[in-house]
């Protein structure tokens, strides 16, 4: 667990290696002591907060916790907006799986051909699943460092967005009577979350620009 790379489903083992034996320890050592005063402070009431409130669980897991929930990579447009992009993609994503056969019932379809509607939108779910991705883009973007706290946001992102997406859909059932709402409301978060998902190579582009500008003049 105490690995960087324990959320990354990529294939990562020549930078496993890098990072772990290729290294010298005086680097190591080095990046940590580069910390600020107030940095060393903040972690310090963090890991207290955190050993007070969990003190039942073993060391290892309260030091990853403590990194997955680190809000500081919010700081970051990139980090941001592909947080934003998840939200209104998993608002959307479970609203078919859960109204897709009631949907049909209404519409006058049989019963028993309704059976392979959700059977069917598993298959192309699997076949064009995005979810697998999400390591390999946070790494790309911002770094095997940073994956266990930024996994970490996008999980509670997620979470939340999931929590919210399925009442949502019913309200505008009971409002509108229609299904109909229910599947538009999907689909324009689901449009959503994709439009968002695609400006963030043209943010993290313009970062790059703006620093490598910035070391330019220096």
């Amino acid at each position: 667990m105490s690995r960087t790379d324990i959320f990354y489903q990529g294939k990562d083992y020549e930078k496993y290696r890098a990072t772990h034996i290729s290294i010298p320890a005086a680097l190591v050592a080095d990046d940590t002591i580069e910390k600020s005063d107030g940095e060393v402070m903040e972690n310090y009431r963090q890991n207290c907060a955190i050993k007070k409130n969990f003190k039942f669980f073993p060391t290892v897991v309260k030091a990853v916790f403590a990194e997955m929930v680190d809000v500081k990579l919010l700081k970051q447009p990139t980090m941001i907006l592909f947080c934003l992009s998840n939200i209104f993609a998993m608002l959307g994503f479970y609203i078919p799986f859960m109204f897709l056969r009631n949907m049909a019932h209404k519409k006058g379809v049989n019963p028993e051909d309704t059976e392979w509607l959700l059977s069917i939108l598993g298959v192309f779910n699997t076949v064009a699943a995005y979810v697998s991705l999400t390591t390999v883009n946070l790494t790309d973007l911002l770094g095997l460092e940073q994956l266990t706290n930024a996994f970490g946001m996008v999980i509670v992102s997620r979470s939340f967005a999931c929590f919210l997406g399925t009442p949502l859909a019913g309200f505008f059932y009971d409002v509108t009577m229609s299904y109909d709402a229910s599947f538009w409301f999907a689909g324009i978060l689901i449009l959503f979350g994709g439009v968002a998902t695609c400006l963030v190579p043209t943010f993290e582009k313009q970062k790059n620009k703006i620093s490598d500008s910035r070391n330019s003049s220096i």
